[in-house]
């Protein structure tokens, strides 16, 4: 007789990856940084960013864009820092993808440390790195007046009949 099982309460469970997919994703990590340790390598020997950078792509048979990343990568990232990582989920509990790692890697160091221990708490999802450093997304920008403070009650009114007005005539 087949054993009840208790079911399960998250209903992202049927989109997380199978167990070989997400053993993978880790080691791509450590072969980013690997690449752009290469590259950190060549540009220790005087060369410019840009020529190591085509230099090691050509060498690894990869697109230039990827090792610049891997560039990035390395400098903003620590091997000690990759198993942090490593050990970071996206909510519905898969490894993070790289595109979650390059979001990572244009938080200022100084605010790394609260972009992680969000992430290690609630996981990652789009937007995780802004809710976590209370700002608002890379891209978003306001439509419409500025908000200013009115003086008085008899302005603030006439903000609002002015921006009715001028909604109106758009719609």
């Amino acid at each position: 007789m087949r054993e009840k099982t208790k079911p399960s309460t998250r209903v992202y469970d049927q989109d997380a990856p199978s167990s070989d997919a997400a053993r993978s994703i880790v080691p791509d990590h450590r072969k980013m940084h690997r690449l752009g340790e290469r590259v950190q390598a060549r540009r220790k020997l005087g060369k410019s960013r840009k020529a190591a950078v085509r230099e090691t792509a050509k060498e690894e048979g990869c697109n230039p864009q990827r090792a610049r990343s891997a560039h990035s990568f390395f400098l903003r990232f620590r091997v000690k820092d990759l198993a942090r990582l490593g050990r970071m989920k996206t909510i519905n509990g898969a490894p993070l993808p790289w595109g979650c790692l390059r979001s990572l890697s244009t938080v200022d160091i100084s605010k790394l440390e609260i972009a992680f221990t969000f992430i290690e708490k609630h996981g990652f999802f789009e937007g995780a790195i802004e809710e976590a450093l209370d700002i608002s997304p890379v891209g978003e920008y306001r439509r419409g007046p500025r908000l200013t403070q009115p003086k008085s009650l008899d302005a603030g009114l006439r903000q609002i009949r002015s921006w009715s007005t001028g909604w109106l005539k758009r719609y």
